[in-house]
């Protein structure tokens, strides 16, 4: 088993989402996640005191470094046990979901999409 920390992030007001992805490009961390926080499933009541903007998953043995610290207000972080074969098959399944093997369907007027 390895243990991967999921970390819910919220910038400092004077921080755009912007800024702190190009931080988080150019610092020497690579988290196996970046996405934005949109909504939530099940709403956390203890976790609703903050506007928070990003989820990151890193890998074992990965800290933020202070110059992406600097950039957020508030930071909560769960700790994650995941099999140990995870970590070496996250990058291919990661791309086959994100760039799907079946092609969109074809739209035109002879062949209308219908329910």
């Amino acid at each position: 088993m390895t243990t991967l920390a999921v970390l819910i992030i919220s910038l400092s007001p004077t921080v755009t989402p912007s800024t702190f992805l190009t931080a988080l490009n150019y610092s020497d961390m690579k988290p196996l996640i970046t996405a934005r926080v949109v909504q939530w499933i099940v709403t956390p009541d203890h976790l609703l005191s903050h506007n928070w903007d990003f989820t990151l998953i890193l890998t074992p043995n990965t800290t933020l470094p202070s110059s992406i610290l600097a950039l957020t207000s508030h930071i909560f972080t769960i700790r994650l046990l995941e099999s140990s074969d995870f970590l070496s098959t996250f990058p291919s399944a990661n791309t086959l979901l994100l760039t799907p093997t079946i092609p969109p369907p074809l739209l035109s007027s002879q062949h209308p999409l219908s329910a």
